[in-house]
């Protein structure tokens, strides 16, 4: 046999083992991975928090007129009140100041058998502390030295009394328009309250009123 024929076999059987090689190896190998979707991270914004500015110290005033209620010891009837406040307002929730309060009292009614008709007028000078919360509800209490005057009369018969006597003041206010320009600046609103001032005469008086008025504070 010559040497032509056992090239062109030796030729034919490597050429059909690399095509089976090539087979197998397409058969058998592990396909590509597939890329999935991706996680995404988001960043969580952190709140911010700002604080308010707290107000400096400074002088408060205000006013108010109002209406209700007197008591002249056993005796009641309508009563009306006017009222005037200057002080030191320490931070915004803390205040001290003078209150002049000037209530009058017109009361009758039966005692003792007789029937009473009267009048009680005093002027009260009293220091007062309030404590303001979220610049709408204030509250405010403290003494008062008082001159009073009251007589109550039954036909020619009267009983009267006057001089210089302790009080206590008290009121509780809500402000209905609060506005301010700043740190530095008084708020300012208009307010309406219940006030009641007390006078520790004989027969105690009493004035009770719904009040308006506006306030610097």
């Amino acid at each position: 046999m010559s040497n032509r024929p056992r090239a062109f076999a030796a030729a034919i059987t490597a050429c059909s083992i690399s095509l089976f090689g090539a087979t197998a190896h397409a058969q058998y190998a592990a396909p590509p991975p597939v890329a999935g979707p991706q996680p995404v991270y988001v960043q969580q914004q952190q709140p911010v928090y700002v604080q308010q500015p707290q107000r400096l110290g400074r002088f408060r005033y205000g006013f108010d007129v109002g209406a209700g209620w007197a008591f002249i010891g056993p005796l009641s009837g309508f009563g009306i009140t006017g009222s005037l406040r200057l002080g030191w307002q320490i931070n915004d929730n803390w205040a001290a100041y003078y209150q002049g309060d000037l209530p009058i009292g017109f009361a009758g009614g039966d005692y003792a058998g007789r029937t009473y008709g009267g009048a009680a007028l005093v002027l009260g000078t009293g220091l007062m502390g309030e404590y303001t919360l979220g610049d709408i509800l204030s509250f405010g209490l403290g003494p008062s030295l008082d001159y009073a005057g009251a007589a109550v009369c039954s036909g020619s018969y009267c009983i009267g009394e006057g001089g210089t006597f302790f009080g206590v003041q008290a009121r509780v206010a809500v402000t209905l328009i609060a506005a301010s320009a700043g740190a530095e600046s008084r708020r300012r609103g208009l307010r309406v309250g219940l006030s009641s001032h007390t006078t520790f005469m004989s027969d105690i008086f009493q004035a009770i009123n719904i009040h308006l008025g506006y306030e610097w504070y």
